[in-house]
C-alpha cells in the first residue's frame, strides 16, 4: 500500500540541504577458504534521501499526523515527488521527522527516507 504525500506539506527542501546516497545493494558471504563471494541483494535500486524544511506549525502537525496515523509510524510506503528532479517516487521513512525550534510559528524539520522506487 502506498499513501500519497499530504498536499498541505511542502516537498521543497531548503536550499543546499538535500542529500542523496545510493545504498549498497550487495550481500557478502565469507567462505571457509578464498575471497568473499558477493552478489546483488535485490533488483530494486534504493537511495537514502535527507533534507531540511522550514514548516509552519500547522504543516508540521500535518506531517506528524501523516507519519503516525497514515503511515502507521513510518511502516507504510508513501508516494511523493523527487526533491531534485520532480519525478514521482515511492519511499519509506528511515527515521521519524526530527524538529528544532526556528523562527516563531515555524519548525525546522529534517526529513529522512529511503527511496525504494
Amino acid at each position: 500500500m502506498t499513501v500519497p504525500w499530504p498536499a498541505a506539506v511542502p516537498q521543497t527542501p531548503l536550499a543546499g540541504s538535500f542529500s542523496s546516497e545510493p545504498q549498497r545493494n550487495v550481500i557478502s558471504f565469507a567462505p571457509e577458504y578464498g575471497p568473499p563471494i558477493e552478489r546483488r541483494a535485490t533488483s530494486m535500486m534504493m537511495e537514502a534521501h535527507s533534507y531540511r524544511a522550514r514548516l509552519t506549525a500547522a504543516e508540521y502537525a500535518t506531517l506528524m499526523d501523516f507519519y503516525r496515523d497514515d503511515l502507521q509510524d513510518g511502516v507504510l510506503a508513501f508516494a511523493r515527488d523527487h526533491p531534485r528532479t520532480g519525478e514521482p517516487i515511492v519511499a519509506r521513512f528511515s527515521a521519524a521527522p526530527a524538529d528544532a525550534d526556528d523562527i516563531p510559528g515555524h519548525v525546522m524539520t529534517t526529513i529522512s527516507y529511503l527511496r525504494i522506487r
